[in-house]
């Protein structure tokens, strides 16, 4: 460090305070309104979706499928596009009927894992999971300070499943954040749990929790 510099003010800085100091951070007020509407629909969903009957929690995941599905047209298309081009379906209307319930099962684990967040506990987990895992994986699970290393793909009800495990042996995941970040704050909340921590990936030392 060097002392006794003169270091010459930027404009719109008095003297004496640092860039920091003098450098204002202007939020676009549209984007403000639209992060706090993002906020109050996610807050109004997660409350729903927790006192509703689970019949009621599933029909508003289909009907929402159904709209995202009707609306969303560049997604729908990459969608059926992906699925003719893998040779996973032989014509337009198989694959547009398997994109529309990969629609539905994204829509049905979003209100899944928001309905289990208030159903599911630690004394009554087993009547709503069940794990099948190997012998091996099991007793790692199990075993009473063993660490693990996991990765897994987004492959059936992720949240619910990393919920459960977490009643065995406390969970840390890594996640990416919303970039709302009101809604970021209210999905951290609504997903965490008492072992249960959510580690975004733009941490700067994520190993921290390892």
């Amino acid at each position: 460090m060097l002392t006794g510099a003169r270091s010459t003010p930027l404009p719109g800085q008095t003297a004496g305070k640092s860039a920091d100091e003098g450098r204002r951070i202007v939020v676009n007020p549209l984007l403000k309104a639209w992060h706090f509407i993002e906020y109050a629909a996610a807050q109004t969903l997660f409350f729903v979706l927790g006192a509703a009957p689970l019949p009621i929690v599933l029909g508003l995941a289909g009907f929402a499928a159904r709209l995202a599905f009707f609306l969303w047209r560049p997604r729908r298309r990459v969608a059926i596009d992906n699925l003719l081009q893998a040779g996973l379906c032989s014509d337009e209307p198989a694959a547009r009927r398997l994109a529309f319930d990969s629609f539905r099962a994204f829509t049905v684990m979003v209100a899944e894992t928001i309905a289990a967040r208030r159903r599911i506990r630690a004394d009554n987990w087993r009547q709503f999971v069940e794990l099948k895992l190997s012998p091996e994986a099991e007793r790692l699970v199990r075993e009473p300070g063993r660490g693990l290393l996991v990765a897994s793909g987004h492959l059936g009800n992720w949240e619910v499943a990393a919920r459960a495990v977490s009643m065995i042996k406390p969970l840390c995941v890594v996640y990416r954040p919303f970039n709302n970040p009101l809604l970021n704050r209210a999905a951290h909340q609504a997903r965490s749990g008492e072992n249960l921590r959510l580690v975004s990936r733009l941490d700067p030392d994520p190993m921290r929790f390892i």
